[in-house]
């Protein structure tokens, strides 16, 4: 082997990519016994319409019956069991690659608009941030003595927040 790509190869979300991918290309509605995390698992119909891979997890967005939220972001590895159901697929008419573009991770709240950020870092940890950027829009904004500041031009999420925490 010559390539090898990040995987978690013990990850129990992965065999729900198969059914959640032939749900959303055949455009049918899905029964899922979802377990949160803190919380007693649920079972819900569920119209999947993407499937989404952030930081070795798999997520899938879509519409809930019975929610009161647009959507709902589901953690592969939390989904228990999952068939197919009967009745008409609801499609949500969201531009996917619009709703990717100005956050990191899967989550956003639709209200909110992007904004730009800023951070700093050690000069010596510079190099690193600007060969994996935190976001697509980031930009190098000034130089100072050991500290370079960045912007990014995103949504504030959990997801990003995590990732700064990261950093220490």
């Amino acid at each position: 082997d010559r390539i090898f790509f990040d995987t978690n190869l013990d990850y129990s979300g992965l065999r729900m990519i198969s059914p959640i991918f032939d749900s959303i290309n055949n455009e049918y509605p899905v029964q899922i016994e979802y377990k949160p995390y803190h919380r007693d698992s649920y079972k819900v119909i569920f119209h999947p319409q993407v499937l989404k891979q952030y930081n070795n997890r798999w997520f899938t967005i879509g519409f809930s019956e019975g929610s009161d939220f647009d959507y709902e972001i589901l953690a592969l590895d939390r989904i228990n069991s999952i068939s197919k159901e009967d009745g008409e697929y609801k499609d949500l008419n969201i531009d996917w690659e619009e709703y990717f573009e100005d956050i990191v991770g899967v989550s956003r709240n639709r209200n909110d608009k992007a904004k730009e950020i800023e951070f700093k870092v050690k000069a010596n940890t510079a190099p690193y941030i600007e060969s994996k950027p935190i976001h697509q829009s980031q930009k190098k904004k000034k130089v100072e003595d050991d500290w370079i500041t960045f912007s990014i031009n995103v949504i504030w999420n959990k997801e990003l927040e995590m990732l700064f925490n990261s950093y220490g």
